[in-house]
């Protein structure tokens, strides 16, 4: 059950690094072009920070899980 539930945990989390990092690139190529996504009010640095904080976040659950099984 909480093997499911972690499987879970880090798609969400994998999904949600994905998504920043798709807006962030996505915000910074309109902004060459002289536009902006009017529904994000940060720069796309900081969503690339985000993207990253979610993905090393997920990364070391990963390697915490793989550690805890290689144990028993």
């Amino acid at each position: 059950m909480t093997e499911q539930f972690y499987k879970l945990i880090y798609r969400v989390l994998f999904l949600i690094s994905f998504i920043l990092l798709l807006l962030a690139v996505l915000d910074r190529i309109l902004l060459m072009f002289g536009y902006t996504l009017s529904f994000i009010t940060i720069g796309p640095a900081k969503l690339l920070q985000y993207a990253g904080i979610f993905a090393i976040f997920t990364i070391l659950m990963l390697l915490r899980q793989i550690r805890d099984q290689q144990k028993k």
